[in-house]
């Protein structure tokens, strides 16, 4: 996967096997900064509540798709073992974008320097 931050939105390019897993059609995320809410590195806990549809989910494996909960839509690409960057945004199609990457810290720093260009008082 690819992520791009750009000075209006960050961008998420899927390669065709994380499609595949994540059962996503458009292999293209777009997320406005402005919609964005906060980031993290925690992965947030999965509760047996949420419903995949579609995605996949292997235990000890992969999480991947697209899972509903209280929270609303959320779009997951997460493995074992690997750094996470959470976001938690306020409109857009998804609520919540979780994705798992050796390079989700250098994301989370150039997001924090997107967001803070754009706002200083982040």
């Amino acid at each position: 996967m690819h992520v791009t931050v750009t000075e209006q939105c960050l961008e998420i390019q899927l390669e065709p096997m994380e499609r595949v897993w994540g059962c996503h059609v458009s292999g293209k995320i777009e997320i406005r900064l402005a919609d964005i809410q906060s980031f993290s590195a925690e992965r947030p806990e999965s509760h047996w509540r949420e419903l995949r549809a579609p995605g996949t989910y292997v235990p000890g494996l992969i999480k991947a798709g697209t899972y509903y909960s209280d929270l609303g839509r959320a779009f997951w690409y997460q493995r074992p073992g690997q750094d996470c960057l959470c976001l938690d945004l306020r409109e857009g199609y998804y609520k919540r974008v979780v994705l798992g990457s050796d390079k989700a810290g250098q994301w989370r720093s150039q997001l924090q320097a997107a967001l803070t260009t754009r706002d200083p008082a982040v």
